[in-house]
């Protein structure tokens, strides 16, 4: 995984990532890292896949063609991205 730097994600059905031009396709393999915690049920460190919705924004899935993740709680810190290479 390489760093694509900081990102938000918002607390909603499903949880929206946000990262200006991400340049992200549907199921590439996802990690984040935090300097707070991650919006539940989220965990640092732990894979996800990309759902891509547009060049800025994509949900989250457990697996590759999954459902996506509904988030249940804000998280706090500053969250940053990291994609497989």
């Amino acid at each position: 995984h390489i760093p694509q730097g900081a990102c938000t994600i918002s607390h909603a059905e499903p949880g929206l990532v946000t990262q200006a031009t991400h340049g992200l396709a549907d199921d590439t393999n996802v990690i984040f890292y935090t300097t707070g915690t991650l919006p539940a049920p989220l965990v640092a460190g732990r894979q996800y896949y990309v759902m891509y919705i547009d060049v800025d924004t994509f949900n989250l899935s457990s697996t590759i063609a999954g459902s996506s993740i509904d988030t249940t709680t804000d998280g706090s810190g500053t969250h940053t991205l990291w994609a497989e290479a």
